[in-house]
């Protein structure tokens, strides 16, 4: 038997790796990409997925991904970012 549902988690599937962020700092994650036009598709591809199944980060996801997250992370500071952000942003650099 597989692993029961998650319903409290999101996973990201970049590469070859997976990332789990929590369903909210999924929901804070969201509005950062709407401030882009280039990540509106993005945020769809969230909200298709839920927690049922990973959200699968293609090659053109991963550039405006990561220029949201590195201003986040220059808006809030490096270290303030919510939990799992600072893994997305690992696999986002090192998958690509």
């Amino acid at each position: 038997m597989g692993q029961p549902l998650r319903i409290d988690r999101v996973r990201i599937r970049a590469g070859d790796e997976i990332v789990e962020l929590s369903w909210a700092v999924a929901q804070e994650l969201q509005p950062q990409m709407l401030r882009y036009k280039a990540t509106e598709r993005l945020v769809q591809g969230f909200q298709r997925a839920g927690t049922s199944r990973p959200v699968d980060l293609n090659d053109g996801d991963r550039g405006p991904l990561l220029v949201v997250l590195a201003q986040w992370g220059r808006e809030v500071g490096q270290d303030r970012l919510p939990a799992g952000v600072g893994e997305l942003l690992d696999a986002l650099t090192t998958n690509s």
